[in-house]
C-alpha cells in the first residue's frame, strides 16, 4: 500500500466511515460478510500491534495507576450510566441491550482511534487488553447486579482476541526496519474499521430503517458521548499530559461485537439490536473526535 493511500485513509476515515456506512445499509446482501468478521478483527489489530514495540508496553508498564484509573471508570461509571438509560426504553429487552453494551470493555478499535488522534497508544492497548481480560469476570458481575441475570463469558474467546496485538508487537520489535511502513500499517487497520463498519450496516440494514430506532439511536449516542465526555475528565483530572485523548476513546468505545455476542447468547436477537446500533454510532463519532482533536 502506497505511503500517500495510506494518509488518504488515515486522514479521511470519518468520511469513508460514513460512505461506507450508507452503502452497507442500501446493500443488506452483503450481510454475509459477518461470517468473516474474526479475521477483519485479526487483522486490524496485527496492523496495530506492528506500530508498538515491547519497550513501549515496558514503558507504560512503570506507571500502572493509569491503566488502574480508566478500568475503575469503565467498569463504575459507564455501567450506571446505561443501567439509568434502561429506564427511558419502553421495551425490556432493549433495556438489557442497553445494559449490555454498557458494561462491555473497551473496543479493541480504541487503540486505533487514539492513535489516530495522536494519543497514547501503548497505554490505550494496555487498557484496551486489561478491559478485554477482566471482562469474562466483572461482565457478569455487573448484569447480575443490574439486571439480575446470570451469565457465563467464554475466558479463551477473549484472550484470542488479544493475540494479534502480541504477534505484532513481537515482529516488530524483532524487525526494526518495519518502523518505516508504521504509516502504512495504521492505515491497514483503517481500511479493516471501514470493512467492519460496512459489514455492521449491511447486517443491520433493516433494523436501521426502521423509524422506530431513533429513540434507540438517542439513547445509545448519550451512552457513547457520555463516555468520551468523562474519559476526557479523567485525563484532565490526574494531570497526564497528552492521556486525555487516550482515556476518551478507551472509556468511551465499548466493544459491540462482545455485547452483541453476550446479547444473542443470552437475551435473544432483540437484545443484540442495542450492540449493532452502538457500533455504527460509534464508528461514526470516533472519526469525528480524531478530527476535533487533530483540530
Amino acid at each position: 500500500m502506497g505511503l500517500s493511500l495510506s494518509r488518504y485513509v488515515n486522514n479521511n476515515l470519518l468520511f469513508l466511515v460514513i460512505v461506507f456506512t450508507v452503502i452497507g445499509v442500501l446493500f443488506p446482501q452483503f450481510s454475509f460478510l459477518t461470517n468473516y468478521v474474526s479475521p477483519i478483527l485479526f487483522v486490524m489489530i496485527l496492523g496495530l500491534g506492528l506500530t508498538l514495540t515491547l519497550q513501549d508496553f515496558v514503558k507504560v508498564a512503570k506507571t500502572p495507576q493509569k491503566i488502574l484509573v480508566a478500568l475503575i471508570v469503565q467498569y463504575s461509571v459507564i455501567p450506571v450510566i446505561a443501567f439509568t438509560l434502561t429506564f427511558l426504553s419502553n421495551d425490556p429487552t432493549i433495556a438489557i441491550g442497553i445494559l449490555i453494551i454498557g458494561c462491555a470493555p473497551s473496543e479493541i478499535t480504541s487503540a486505533l482511534m487514539v492513535y489516530l488522534a495522536g494519543g497514547n497508544l501503548a497505554l490505550a492497548t494496555a487498557i484496551m487488553g486489561s478491559s478485554i481480560l477482566l471482562a469474562p469476570f466483572i461482565m457478569p458481575l455487573l448484569l447480575s447486579l443490574f439486571a439480575g441475570e446470570a451469565v457465563a463469558l467464554d475466558v479463551g474467546g477473549m484472550l484470542i482476541e488479544l493475540l494479534p496485538i502480541i504477534l505484532g508487537s513481537l515482529l516488530r520489535t524483532k524487525l526494526q526496519k518495519l518502523k518505516k511502513y508504521e504509516e502504512q500499517f495504521s492505515s491497514l487497520s483503517s481500511i479493516m474499521v471501514i470493512l467492519l463498519i460496512f459489514t455492521v450496516a449491511s447486517s443491520s440494514a433493516e433494523a436501521i430503517l426502521n423509524a422506530s430506532i431513533i429513540w434507540l439511536v438517542v439513547l445509545l449516542l448519550t451512552l457513547n458521548l457520555s463516555g468520551y465526555i468523562i474519559g476526557f475528565i479523567v485525563g484532565k483530572l490526574i494531570r497526564s499530559e497528552g492521556d486525555f485523548k487516550t482515556y476518551m476513546f478507551t472509556i468511551g468505545m465499548k466493544e459491540f461485537g462482545v455485547g452483541a455476542a453476550v446479547a444473542l447468547q443470552f437475551f435473544g436477537p432483540e437484545a443484540a439490536l442495542p450492540s449493532a446500533v452502538y457500533g455504527i454510532i460509534m464508528l461514526i463519532t470516533a472519526p469525528i473526535l480524531i478530527k476535533i482533536n487533530k483540530r
